[in-house]
Parts: structure tokens; C-alpha cells; sequence
């Protein structure tokens, strides 16, 4: 098989209509499959093969995703890095998979100038859009290389796609989608919402990330319709893109549903009809809000990049509020106990899926994907009951992962950091709340002398560029010591994590 074929029907049957949108781009499906063409025999010109890992740096731009298809016509395995990625990230990336060759925008020249020579793998670097300042540039070379098909057989177990994100160890690890879990994605999206060549989807996520091509790019491409991407989120700009493109689907993280209703005088949208969110708890008043002015309940998700968005309510099903959904076509869920036993009906169990779905690997971290795998049925940390109608509810999290704006932030990640500060002894990271990015980072730190006590900001100078600046700590606590628990002699975490929220709340 090979993955490009994803959207070979369309291709044939209407090569001339929008494939892709983002900000002023327009790619149809012919233009995509030809750019693609290009970029897959440039891979091919200087010597990657299938197997190879190329990498991509930058916002969200029409060129990642000819990347995208260019690299599954190759059998080459995709490698995002996060827009907002640090040296010390992107670093750490590259070298744990082995990228060959990077193309990245014109804003993040600097960046790589400074690593470039830490990533021993890396071979060449192409500048997408701009001059490329000593590396090369895309726009200087493009004309020279041919648009001729490329397609190679591909196993369909073959790594394509390598996400790194944050997990339960101290550095992101590499989320390893195949073509064939690629292609389930596709197929159970598709099949769950009742997607058709008429529908467009607008999402505010990156397609650096796992949510953007995982659940909208590549299912729109599988059913021929028409996917809608955005760099910045605005909510006039917003509004305007449902309104010119007749957006039947829609997805955006809750902090931006909240300022997107702030709008006065939102017209009717007659052709939306799917909105949802995720990546937080949404409040009673906002849904009521959206369902007030928009006429349609907003729908939460959930979902992990290591196995798409695998619950939702589709929109020929009754809505229900408190619920993050029902399993989508394809994925088995169930709820566990600490020993592994499924739970009853309405009893909060760990919640666990299994499905074409779901990622292969942890790229060449055997123990980090042992841990995450019992039986065929992937661990996702979450907790959750489910209800006799077969609704799923979500109860918090078992592992300490902080969702800062619908994006992951590891904590252990944050206190290796500040425990290479030469004047902490020791730090724990927790969540708190917050009303717009729905949690903050919070640090509470011990010094190994009280008398030599660094500021705040100077502690959040030192993190610079070793942490991309969004897991940076808002909130710096100094303390003597850690609670502990008297029966297990562990740290306390929940104890930490209120105390954090009361001085929080304080302060405030």
C-alpha cells in the first residue's frame, strides 16, 4: 500500500477542487498530488529512502502538508517538531530518531544555525519560504525538480509519521503512527461523523501536532472534502472562515469557543453542523452559551496523539453534556481497575483502547512502550466512568500531565530542568487552574541554601531555550520541604497540587 493514495478517489473524480486551506493558501486535490510529486523527488535527489526520517519546523503553512504526502509517497517517516519547540527539544528529537533532513520556515533560520551541528544525523536543511540565509531554499530550487509521479510500496506497519509529545518521562517521547494506523484514523472518523465529499472542517490546531492531521486532514483527504487550517487564532477572522466557506464541521479548544462568543451579532451558520472541543473540562456556561447562540450543542472530544481522537457523540446521535463521547468506528474502549479488570457500569476505571488506531511504538523506547501496553490494549492514564446508555465520562487523570491550552506539558520534563539550576536542591511541577488556558504551570522549589535565593525571574531566564517557553512555570513557589504521606512515605502530589491552587486563588 502507500499512504498517498488516501485521496486517489478524489484525485479522479474532482482533481480541480480545494483540498486545503491555510490562511491564504489554496491547494485542490491535483495541486496537492504535484507538489507532493516535487517534494518526494527532491527526497529522492539527495539520497533518502524509504525508511529515512525528514523532519519539519514551522507554523501551519500549505508546505507541510505537500510534505506530509510527499514523505508517505517516499515511505519516508514524517517528524514534526512543535512550532514552539526549544534547542534542547528539538535536539533531543532529532537524535532519538535520527532526522536526515529538515525543512523548516525562515523564522526559525536561527535556531537551527544554533543546533545544527548538535543533530548528528542531519544532512541538509531546506528553507520553505525565504531566502535561506546559507541553507537551502525551496523557492530557489523548486522549479528544478520534477513533478513526475512517485509511489513506492509501502508495508503497512511501516512507521510514517513520528509525534513527540509529552509522556511520564523526562523528555517528549516519539508517538510512532503507520500507515496503517494512519489510515484507520482516517476511516473511523469518517465512518463516525458520516463524512462526505460536501463536508469542510475547520480547525485552529497545528498540523505540527497530532489532532490536525490525525482526526481532520487525513480524513477529509480520505473522503474527498475540503480541510481548513489556521496559523493564529482570531475570532473575527474565524468567523469569517465558517461564513465563506460553508464549514460543516468545526473543531477549537474551549478558550477559544469563549472569545469566539464574545462576538456581537454572530449570524446564523445554516450549514454547521458538528462543533467540538476538547482538551479540558468545559463549563455548563459556556455550553449553553454556544448552544444559545450557535443552535447546536458543542460536542468534547477525547482523545491522545497516540490514538487520534478516539471518542466523540457524532451529530445523528442524542448530545449530552457531561459526556466526552462514545468510542468511534473501529476502537474498542473499556475501564479498568489496578489490576486490570474491567469495571461495572458506572464505577471509575482507567480508560484503555484498543484499535487499528492506535500507535505501533514509542520510536526505539521498548520500556516507555512496554509500560503502555497490556494485552493488546494501550494505557491512556486517563480516568473515566461510563453510564448504561453507553456514554463516557471523563474523572481526571492518573498520570501527572498538565494541559496548558489543549496542549500537553510534561511536569518531570520541567523539574529535570530546574534541577540543573545551581542553586535548587529539588522541584515539583503541578497544575492549577486557569480560566483562559484551562491549567498554568506552578513550580514549587527547594534551595539547596536558603540564604542564596535566585528570583523568580531569573529562575525562568535559566529555563530559557532548554523548555519551549509555554512549559516555562507562571507560578514559582520557594519551600522547605515536601509533604509527605504518612502511610506510603510519598510525596504528597495532591496535597501540593491544592496548595498551589489556594496560593494561586490568593494572589489573585
Amino acid at each position: 500500500m502507500n499512504l498517498s493514495k488516501i485521496f486517489e478517489k478524489a484525485l479522479e473524480s474532482y482533481p480541480d477542487k480545494k483540498a486545503v486551506i491555510v490562511e491564504d493558501e489554496i491547494l485542490t486535490y491535483f495541486q496537492l498530488d504535484k507538489e507532493a510529486n516535487r517534494v518526494a523527488n527532491f527526497l529522492r535527489n539527495i539520497g533518502i529512502k524509504k525508511g529515512d526520517k525528514v523532519g519539519f519546523f514551522m507554523e501551519n503553512k500549505a508546505f507541510i502538508i505537500e510534505g506530509y504526502i510527499g514523505c508517505f509517497k517516499m515511505g519516508a517517516a514524517a517528524v514534526p517538531a512543535s512550532y514552539y519547540t526549544a534547542e534542547g527539544e528539538l535536539i533531543h528529537e532529532a537524535n532519538s530518531c535520527g532526522v536526515r533532513v529538515y525543512f523548516i520556515s525562515e523564522r526559525f533560520v536561527p535556531l537551527l544555525k544554533n543546533v545544527r551541528d548538535k543533530i548528528k544525523t542531519l544532512e541538509k536543511v531546506v528553507v520553505v519560504d525565504g531566502k535561506g540565509d546559507n541553507f537551502l531554499s525551496w523557492e530557489n530550487i523548486k522549479e528544478t525538480i520534477s513533478t513526475d509521479e512517485v509511489s513506492i510500496e509501502v508495508e503497512e506497519d511501516l512507521p510514517l509519521m513520528i509525534l513527540y509529545t509529552s509522556g511520564s518521562t523526562g523528555f517528549p517521547k516519539g508517538v510512532t503512527h503507520t500507515a496503517k494506523s494512519i489510515m484507520a484514523s482516517a476511516v473511523g472518523r469518517v465512518k463516525t461523523l458520516r463524512h462526505s465529499e460536501e463536508d469542510v472542517m475547520l480547525t485552529t490546531s497545528f498540523l505540527c501536532h497530532g489532532a490536525a492531521p490525525l482526526i481532520v486532514l487525513f480524513p477529509m483527504l480520505y473522503v474527498g472534502g475540503t480541510s481548513i487550517f489556521i496559523q493564529k487564532f482570531y475570532p473575527k477572522k474565524f468567523l469569517k472562515l465558517l461564513m465563506e466557506n460553508k464549514v460543516t464541521h468545526v473543531a477549537a479548544a474551549p478558550m477559544e469557543w469563549q472569545d469566539f462568543l464574545e462576538l456581537k451579532d454572530i449570524p446564523s451558520l445554516p450549514d454547521l453542523k458538528y462543533a467540538t472541543t476538547g482538551g479540558y473540562a468545559v463549563s455548563k456556561e459556556l455550553r449553553k452559551k454556544f448552544k444559545d447562540i450557535m443552535g447546536i450543542p458543542l460536542i468534547s472530544s477525547l482523545g491522545m496523539t497516540e490514538c487520534g481522537g478516539y471518542m466523540t457523540i457524532p451529530p445523528h446521535i442524542p448530545p449530552n453534556d457531561e459526556s466526552v463521547g462514545m468510542p468511534i468506528y473501529g476502537v474498542e474502549v473499556k475501564l479498568v481497575d489496578e489490576n486490570f479488570i474491567e469495571v461495572k457500569t458506572g464505577e471509575i476505571g482507567e480508560i484503555v483502547v484498543k484499535g487499528d488506531t492506535v500507535m505501533c511504538c514509542y520510536y526505539n523506547d521498548e520500556e516507555s512502550t512496554k509500560k503502555v501496553f497490556k494485552d493488546g490494549w494501550f494505557k491512556t492514564g486517563d480516568l473515566g466512568r461510563v453510564d448504561e446508555k453507553g456514554y463516557y465520562y471523563f474523572e481526571g487523570r492518573k498520570k501527572r500531565i498538565i494541559i496548558r491550552g489543549g496542549g500537553n506539558i510534561n511536569p518531570v520534563e520541567v523539574e529535570s530542568q530546574l534541577k540543573k539550576h545551581p542553586e535548587v536542591k529539588d522541584a515539583i511541577v503541578v497544575g492549577v487552574k486557569d480560566e483562559i488556558l484551562g491549567e498554568e504551570v506552578f513550580a514549587f522549589i527547594i534551595l539547596k541554601e536558603r540564604n542564596k535565593s535566585p528570583q523568580k525571574d531569573e529562575i525562568r531566564n535559566f529555563l530559557k531555550n532548554k523548555i519551549s517557553d509555554r512549559k516555562i512555570p507562571r507560578y514559582i513557589e520557594f519551600i522547605k520541604e515536601f509533604p509527605i504521606k504518612e502511610k506510603t512515605k510519598k510525596i504528597d502530589y495532591k496535597k501540593l497540587e491544592k496548595m498551589a491552587q489556594k496560593i494561586v486563588n490568593e494572589r489573585r
